[in-house]
């Protein structure tokens, strides 16, 4: 048994962030009870939010919730690296705060997890067709690159050991930090396991994201991340942290 974090970013989510939060302590509370974990707390990271999603979230009283908050929207790297900074358990549970994701699938790997488990979640997305074109390209690009079946580069639903996860030196800037996290994980020589998850349309609201937009930059910084693993690979640059 484990204590476990659940980190997560959070921006303008006032629609549906009191329901999805009601909903995680549901899944963690039930797996207090069935001794799965020992115990828990919530991080969110408001990234710089424009709405009432604070006000909601204070609305939920629970000493297990912590908040940090961007001065202004700085994108889910920085905010998922800021949430797991602020973390403190041996468990490190990475979610989006859109209702896509069922966190019971993360808690259900807990069961047999050991100390350094890591566990990445790969989905069928209930997405657009374009989005899920731009993941499959992602995808050809690590798989590409580190020789391995990659299956999902950008899900969000990752379980790490907590002193692991607070050790990536997430960079990504006004992007996903999922890719980056999967990129940096699977050129290192720890092994990770992929799991398949639930992925299920957003509780409320709409996704910022913009298929060309995101798509560009997503691109921009794949590369970047594959020229600095090879200077990295021909000694010509030193690795970014420890792994």
């Amino acid at each position: 048994m484990y204590s476990v974090s659940v980190c997560a970013p959070a921006y303008n989510e006032e629609a549906g962030i009191e329901k999805v939060l009601q909903n995680w302590i549901f899944s963690l509370e039930k797996g207090i009870k069935k001794t799965t974990i020992t115990d828990y707390e919530i991080v969110l990271c408001d990234d710089g939010s424009t709405d009432e999603t604070i006000k909601c979230v204070n609305k939920i009283k629970n000493d297990r919730i912590k908040v940090v908050q961007n001065p202004s929207n700085q994108g889910p790297g920085i905010a998922i690296r800021r949430a797991i900074q602020a973390s403190s358990n041996e468990f490190v549970i990475t979610i989006d705060s859109d209702g896509q994701f069922n966190l019971g699938d993360a808690l259900e790997w807990l069961n047999t997890a050991k100390k350094d488990a890591i566990v990445l979640g790969y989905r069928e997305k209930a997405d657009s067709f374009l989005f899920k074109i731009g993941t499959r390209i992602s995808n050809k690009v690590f798989n590409f690159i580190t020789l391995e079946r990659i299956p999902d580069s950008n899900c969000m639903l990752k379980l790490l050991p907590g002193n692991l996860a607070r050790s990536l030196d997430l960079r990504a800037v006004g992007l996903n930090y999922s890719g980056e996290m999967t990129f940096i994980i699977c050129t290192s020589p720890l092994k990770a396991e992929w799991r398949p998850v639930t992925h299920l349309k957003r509780t409320s609201g709409k996704s910022s994201a913009k298929f060309l937009r995101d798509g560009i930059k997503r691109l921009k910084f794949q590369l970047f991340l594959v020229i600095e693993h090879n200077l990295i690979q021909n000694n010509i640059l030193t690795k970014r942290n420890s792994l």
